[in-house]
Protein backbone atom coordinates (compact mmCIF):
# COMPACT_ATOMS: atom_id res chain seq x y z
CA UNK A 1 0.00 0.00 0.00
CA UNK A 2 1.25 3.33 -0.91
CA UNK A 3 1.70 5.92 1.31
CA UNK A 4 1.73 9.98 0.79
CA UNK A 5 3.71 11.39 4.13
CA UNK A 6 3.30 15.69 4.54
CA UNK A 7 5.19 16.85 7.38
CA UNK A 8 3.95 20.26 8.04
CA UNK A 9 6.09 22.67 10.07
CA UNK A 10 6.17 26.74 10.95
CA UNK A 11 8.82 29.22 11.08
CA UNK A 12 9.74 30.84 14.74
CA UNK A 13 10.03 33.99 14.72
CA UNK A 14 9.20 36.83 17.44
CA UNK A 15 6.16 38.52 17.56
CA UNK A 16 7.17 41.82 17.68
CA UNK A 17 3.58 43.03 17.31
CA UNK A 18 0.65 41.65 19.15
CA UNK A 19 -1.88 40.16 17.44
CA UNK A 20 -5.53 42.17 18.12
CA UNK A 21 -7.73 39.26 20.27
CA UNK A 22 -10.83 40.99 18.70
CA UNK A 23 -9.55 39.44 15.04
CA UNK A 24 -7.70 36.46 15.56
CA UNK A 25 -8.03 33.76 19.02
CA UNK A 26 -4.81 31.25 19.25
CA UNK A 27 -4.93 28.12 20.06
CA UNK A 28 -1.74 27.40 19.36
CA UNK A 29 -0.64 26.33 23.06
CA UNK A 30 -3.79 23.44 23.03
CA UNK A 31 -3.21 20.17 20.93
CA UNK A 32 -5.26 20.15 16.86
CA UNK A 33 -6.16 16.72 15.83
CA UNK A 34 -7.70 16.57 12.28
CA UNK A 35 -8.90 14.05 10.36
CA UNK A 36 -8.77 14.64 6.53
CA UNK A 37 -9.08 13.63 2.95
CA UNK A 38 -6.67 14.77 0.63
CA UNK A 39 -6.47 14.85 -3.51
CA UNK A 40 -3.59 15.68 -4.92
CA UNK A 41 -2.47 16.26 -8.64
CA UNK A 42 0.28 17.76 -11.15
CA UNK A 43 -1.38 18.35 -14.51
CA UNK A 44 0.19 19.06 -17.92
CA UNK A 45 -1.60 21.02 -20.47
CA UNK A 46 0.12 21.51 -24.04
CA UNK A 47 -1.71 23.78 -26.55
CA UNK A 48 -0.23 23.58 -30.36
CA UNK A 49 -1.87 27.03 -32.01
CA UNK A 50 0.12 26.24 -35.05
CA UNK A 51 -2.18 22.83 -35.66
CA UNK A 52 -4.71 23.86 -33.69
CA UNK A 53 -4.24 20.94 -31.00
CA UNK A 54 -5.17 20.89 -27.14
CA UNK A 55 -3.35 18.37 -24.64
CA UNK A 56 -4.46 17.87 -21.68
CA UNK A 57 -2.56 15.06 -19.34
CA UNK A 58 -4.16 14.09 -15.88
CA UNK A 59 -2.78 11.40 -13.36
CA UNK A 60 -5.03 8.88 -12.02
CA UNK A 61 -6.14 11.28 -9.23
CA UNK A 62 -6.77 9.13 -6.00
CA UNK A 63 -7.99 10.14 -2.83
CA UNK A 64 -6.28 9.61 0.31
CA UNK A 65 -7.72 9.51 4.32
CA UNK A 66 -4.90 10.99 7.07
CA UNK A 67 -4.65 11.94 10.40
CA UNK A 68 -2.44 14.92 11.52
CA UNK A 69 -1.79 16.61 14.85
CA UNK A 70 -0.25 20.24 15.69
CA UNK A 71 1.05 21.85 19.12
CA UNK A 72 2.45 25.12 19.18
CA UNK A 73 5.02 25.06 15.93
CA UNK A 74 5.37 21.87 14.56
CA UNK A 75 2.84 19.65 13.44
CA UNK A 76 2.89 16.59 11.24
CA UNK A 77 0.25 14.77 9.12
CA UNK A 78 0.24 11.47 7.67
CA UNK A 79 -2.25 9.90 4.93
CA UNK A 80 -2.46 6.43 3.31
CA UNK A 81 -4.57 5.55 -0.41
CA UNK A 82 -8.28 5.08 1.21
CA UNK A 83 -8.96 2.32 -1.08
CA UNK A 84 -7.43 0.25 -4.05
CA UNK A 85 -7.39 1.81 -7.60
CA UNK A 86 -10.34 1.12 -9.00
CA UNK A 87 -10.16 2.97 -12.09
CA UNK A 88 -6.87 1.77 -13.67
CA UNK A 89 -8.28 0.10 -16.66
CA UNK A 90 -10.06 3.51 -17.11
CA UNK A 91 -6.90 5.89 -16.90
CA UNK A 92 -4.26 3.76 -16.13
CA UNK A 93 -1.83 3.42 -13.07
CA UNK A 94 0.57 6.77 -11.69
CA UNK A 95 3.66 6.09 -9.52
CA UNK A 96 4.13 9.30 -7.94
CA UNK A 97 5.86 10.38 -4.46
CA UNK A 98 4.34 13.72 -3.50
CA UNK A 99 5.88 15.90 -0.45
CA UNK A 100 4.96 19.36 1.15
CA UNK A 101 6.74 21.07 3.93
CA UNK A 102 4.63 24.21 4.57
CA UNK A 103 4.85 27.05 7.20
CA UNK A 104 1.32 29.30 7.90
CA UNK A 105 3.41 31.77 10.33
CA UNK A 106 1.54 35.13 11.84
CA UNK A 107 3.21 37.32 9.64
CA UNK A 108 6.15 34.93 7.56
CA UNK A 109 5.61 31.28 5.98
CA UNK A 110 6.68 29.26 3.15
CA UNK A 111 5.63 26.02 1.10
CA UNK A 112 8.19 23.59 -0.58
CA UNK A 113 6.82 21.08 -2.11
CA UNK A 114 8.41 17.65 -4.32
CA UNK A 115 6.25 15.96 -6.76
CA UNK A 116 7.23 13.19 -8.56
CA UNK A 117 4.14 11.87 -11.18
CA UNK A 118 4.98 8.60 -13.42
CA UNK A 119 1.86 7.82 -15.62
CA UNK A 120 -0.62 9.43 -16.88
CA UNK A 121 -3.66 9.76 -19.03
CA UNK A 122 -5.06 12.10 -22.31
CA UNK A 123 -7.87 13.73 -20.59
CA UNK A 124 -9.43 15.13 -23.99
CA UNK A 125 -9.40 12.53 -26.53
CA UNK A 126 -12.72 13.57 -28.07
CA UNK A 127 -11.27 16.66 -29.52
CA UNK A 128 -8.90 14.61 -31.56
CA UNK A 129 -11.78 11.88 -32.31
CA UNK A 130 -15.84 13.69 -32.14
CA UNK A 131 -16.94 10.31 -32.37
CA UNK A 132 -14.73 8.99 -28.88
CA UNK A 133 -17.39 7.11 -26.79
CA UNK A 134 -14.93 4.91 -24.58
CA UNK A 135 -15.05 5.14 -21.05
CA UNK A 136 -11.14 4.11 -21.16
CA UNK A 137 -8.76 6.89 -21.85
CA UNK A 138 -5.28 6.87 -24.17
CA UNK A 139 -2.72 6.53 -21.63
CA UNK A 140 0.84 7.36 -22.01
CA UNK A 141 2.64 4.74 -19.10
CA UNK A 142 6.21 6.30 -19.91
CA UNK A 143 5.04 9.91 -19.00
CA UNK A 144 7.27 11.40 -15.94
CA UNK A 145 6.99 14.52 -14.50
CA UNK A 146 9.22 16.36 -11.76
CA UNK A 147 7.99 19.48 -9.95
CA UNK A 148 10.48 20.84 -7.42
CA UNK A 149 9.28 24.27 -5.65
CA UNK A 150 9.20 27.10 -2.93
CA UNK A 151 7.68 30.02 -2.07
CA UNK A 152 8.82 32.30 1.06
CA UNK A 153 6.10 35.27 1.67
CA UNK A 154 4.75 37.79 4.05
CA UNK A 155 1.65 38.43 5.67
CA UNK A 156 1.35 42.55 5.98
CA UNK A 157 -1.76 42.74 8.08
CA UNK A 158 -0.48 40.07 10.34
CA UNK A 159 -2.55 42.12 13.22
CA UNK A 160 -5.96 41.36 12.38
CA UNK A 161 -5.25 38.57 9.91
CA UNK A 162 -4.94 34.43 10.08
CA UNK A 163 -3.68 32.08 7.35
CA UNK A 164 -3.74 29.49 9.97
CA UNK A 165 -7.06 29.93 11.07
CA UNK A 166 -8.28 29.02 7.36
CA UNK A 167 -5.57 26.22 6.45
CA UNK A 168 -3.98 24.75 9.54
CA UNK A 169 -6.77 25.08 12.28
CA UNK A 170 -4.34 26.48 14.98
CA UNK A 171 -5.96 29.69 15.50
CA UNK A 172 -9.73 31.33 14.78
CA UNK A 173 -10.53 34.13 12.42
CA UNK A 174 -13.53 35.84 14.43
CA UNK A 175 -14.00 38.98 12.46
CA UNK A 176 -14.15 39.49 8.55
CA UNK A 177 -9.98 40.54 7.36
CA UNK A 178 -7.42 40.01 4.92
CA UNK A 179 -4.48 40.93 4.01
CA UNK A 180 -1.65 41.63 0.98
CA UNK A 181 0.51 38.51 0.52
CA UNK A 182 4.22 39.35 -0.90
CA UNK A 183 7.20 36.64 -1.62
CA UNK A 184 9.87 35.37 -3.76
CA UNK A 185 9.00 31.67 -5.79
CA UNK A 186 11.19 29.65 -6.99
CA UNK A 187 10.26 25.81 -9.00
CA UNK A 188 12.33 23.24 -11.43
CA UNK A 189 9.63 21.61 -13.75
CA UNK A 190 10.89 18.64 -16.28
CA UNK A 191 8.46 16.29 -18.39
CA UNK A 192 9.88 13.69 -20.29
CA UNK A 193 7.86 10.65 -22.21
CA UNK A 194 9.32 7.08 -24.21
CA UNK A 195 6.84 8.60 -26.86
CA UNK A 196 5.93 12.18 -28.12
CA UNK A 197 3.62 13.83 -25.87
CA UNK A 198 2.20 15.64 -29.56
CA UNK A 199 1.21 14.23 -32.48
CA UNK A 200 0.85 9.98 -31.60
CA UNK A 201 -0.95 10.00 -28.03
CA UNK A 202 -1.26 5.71 -28.79
CA UNK A 203 -2.32 3.36 -31.14
CA UNK A 204 -6.18 5.25 -31.13
CA UNK A 205 -5.14 8.71 -31.18
CA UNK A 206 -2.37 9.41 -34.08
CA UNK A 207 -2.13 13.12 -35.32
CA UNK A 208 0.20 12.75 -37.96
CA UNK A 209 0.07 16.87 -38.58
CA UNK A 210 2.02 17.86 -35.34
CA UNK A 211 5.15 19.13 -34.15
CA UNK A 212 6.50 15.70 -31.80
CA UNK A 213 7.23 16.97 -28.53
CA UNK A 214 8.97 14.80 -26.50
CA UNK A 215 9.83 16.73 -23.46
CA UNK A 216 11.13 19.82 -21.97
CA UNK A 217 12.91 21.41 -18.14
CA UNK A 218 12.03 24.53 -16.92
CA UNK A 219 14.04 26.96 -14.06
CA UNK A 220 12.02 29.86 -12.94
CA UNK A 221 12.17 32.53 -9.69
CA UNK A 222 10.70 35.82 -9.14
CA UNK A 223 8.24 37.47 -6.82
CA UNK A 224 4.55 37.25 -6.34
CA UNK A 225 2.49 39.62 -4.99
CA UNK A 226 -1.75 39.11 -4.18
CA UNK A 227 -4.74 39.20 -1.62
CA UNK A 228 -6.43 36.93 0.26
CA UNK A 229 -9.82 37.75 2.05
CA UNK A 230 -11.49 35.83 4.70
CA UNK A 231 -15.76 36.71 5.14
CA UNK A 232 -16.65 35.67 8.76
CA UNK A 233 -20.28 34.93 9.94
CA UNK A 234 -21.01 34.79 13.74
CA UNK A 235 -17.71 34.22 15.15
CA UNK A 236 -17.35 31.04 13.76
CA UNK A 237 -18.71 30.00 9.74
CA UNK A 238 -16.08 31.27 7.21
CA UNK A 239 -15.22 31.71 4.00
CA UNK A 240 -11.86 32.57 2.56
CA UNK A 241 -10.54 33.38 -1.30
CA UNK A 242 -7.60 34.25 -2.78
CA UNK A 243 -4.86 34.77 -5.60
CA UNK A 244 -1.82 35.15 -5.48
CA UNK A 245 0.24 36.35 -8.75
CA UNK A 246 3.64 36.00 -9.83
CA UNK A 247 6.19 36.97 -12.36
CA UNK A 248 9.72 35.90 -12.76
CA UNK A 249 12.49 35.16 -14.84
CA UNK A 250 13.35 31.32 -16.75
CA UNK A 251 15.38 29.45 -18.83
CA UNK A 252 13.64 26.63 -20.69
CA UNK A 253 14.76 23.71 -22.92
CA UNK A 254 12.07 22.23 -24.88
CA UNK A 255 12.30 19.04 -26.79
CA UNK A 256 10.46 19.57 -30.51
CA UNK A 257 11.49 16.56 -33.02
CA UNK A 258 14.03 18.50 -35.14
CA UNK A 259 13.63 21.64 -33.45
CA UNK A 260 15.17 21.56 -29.76
CA UNK A 261 15.08 24.67 -28.19
CA UNK A 262 16.98 26.05 -25.12
CA UNK A 263 16.02 29.34 -24.40
CA UNK A 264 18.15 32.56 -22.62
CA UNK A 265 16.07 34.20 -19.92
CA UNK A 266 12.83 35.30 -20.55
CA UNK A 267 9.99 36.60 -18.08
CA UNK A 268 7.13 33.69 -17.09
CA UNK A 269 3.74 34.09 -15.07
CA UNK A 270 2.27 32.28 -12.21
CA UNK A 271 -0.69 32.18 -10.04
CA UNK A 272 -1.83 30.50 -7.20
CA UNK A 273 -5.37 30.56 -6.05
CA UNK A 274 -6.70 29.18 -2.29
CA UNK A 275 -10.09 28.74 -1.21
CA UNK A 276 -11.40 27.68 2.28
CA UNK A 277 -14.78 27.25 3.75
CA UNK A 278 -16.09 25.76 6.79
CA UNK A 279 -16.86 25.99 10.62
CA UNK A 280 -13.58 26.93 13.59
CA UNK A 281 -14.68 27.16 17.22
CA UNK A 282 -12.70 26.02 20.56
CA UNK A 283 -13.25 22.53 20.56
CA UNK A 284 -14.34 21.72 17.07
CA UNK A 285 -14.17 22.77 13.19
CA UNK A 286 -14.52 21.31 10.10
CA UNK A 287 -14.65 22.48 6.54
CA UNK A 288 -12.84 22.14 2.99
CA UNK A 289 -9.51 23.95 1.59
CA UNK A 290 -8.34 23.81 -2.14
CA UNK A 291 -5.07 24.82 -3.64
CA UNK A 292 -4.29 25.46 -7.20
CA UNK A 293 -0.72 26.15 -8.59
CA UNK A 294 -1.07 27.51 -12.23
CA UNK A 295 2.23 28.26 -13.69
CA UNK A 296 3.34 28.92 -17.75
CA UNK A 297 6.39 27.15 -18.43
CA UNK A 298 7.00 27.81 -22.27
CA UNK A 299 5.01 30.19 -24.68
CA UNK A 300 6.98 30.42 -27.93
CA UNK A 301 6.28 29.39 -31.52
CA UNK A 302 2.68 29.34 -31.37
CA UNK A 303 3.53 26.41 -28.10
CA UNK A 304 1.75 26.56 -24.96
CA UNK A 305 2.99 24.75 -22.22
CA UNK A 306 1.33 24.74 -18.47
CA UNK A 307 1.44 22.83 -15.72
CA UNK A 308 -1.28 22.99 -12.56
CA UNK A 309 -0.34 21.43 -9.11
CA UNK A 310 -2.74 21.57 -6.67
CA UNK A 311 -4.97 19.77 -3.57
CA UNK A 312 -8.37 19.47 -2.32
CA UNK A 313 -8.62 18.40 1.30
CA UNK A 314 -12.24 17.84 3.30
CA UNK A 315 -11.35 17.81 7.25
CA UNK A 316 -13.03 17.66 10.87
CA UNK A 317 -10.96 18.17 13.94
CA UNK A 318 -10.98 19.02 17.51
CA UNK A 319 -8.59 20.67 19.94
CA UNK A 320 -7.80 19.57 23.45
Amino acid sequence: MKCLFSILGALVFSNLFSQDSTYVESYRDEATVRIHTVQKYSRLYIKDLLYQQDYNYYPNELTNIGLALNYKWIGIALSFNSAPNSNAIKYGRTRKLDLSFNSYGRRFGFDVNLQLYGGYYLQNPIDFDPSWNSTVHPKKSGMTTVNLGSHVYYVLNNEKFSLRASFNQTEIQKKTAGSLIGGFYSFLYSMNSNSPLTGKVDAQIDVPASRFVRGGAFITGGMSLGYIQTFVYKEHFYLTLGGIPSLGLQVSYINIEEASDLASLRFASRIVLRIGLGYNSSKFFAGFAALSDNQRLYNRDQLRISNETGSIRFFVGTRF
